[in-house]
């Protein structure tokens, strides 16, 4: 396995971010479900109606989906090593 040259800049990639993200989001459904049902709870009823309960569990596909296309785009942020 070779590491990605711009290893020590990978924590700029938006790709990590977006991981991080979701895996922080699904750990949290995972370890607190009954905070998760909560704050559903507590949504107002208008905010409530403009998501599907069957879109919401789509976020974490959404949310890899965009961390491979945010791997493969050019991101300005991220110096190059030329060989």
């Amino acid at each position: 396995m070779k590491l990605i040259p711009e290893i020590k800049e990978s924590w700029k990639f938006s790709s990590l971010w977006l991981q991080g993200a979701a895996t922080t989001f699904f750990t949290w459904l995972l370890l607190f479900p009954d905070a998760a049902l909560y704050v559903w709870s507590m949504m107002p009823e208008d905010v409530k109606g403009t998501m599907d309960p069957k879109y919401v569990a789509l976020i974490g596909t959404a949310l890899g989906v965009l961390a491979m296309f945010a791997r493969v785009v050019h991101q300005k942020s991220i110096k190059r090593s030329e060989p």
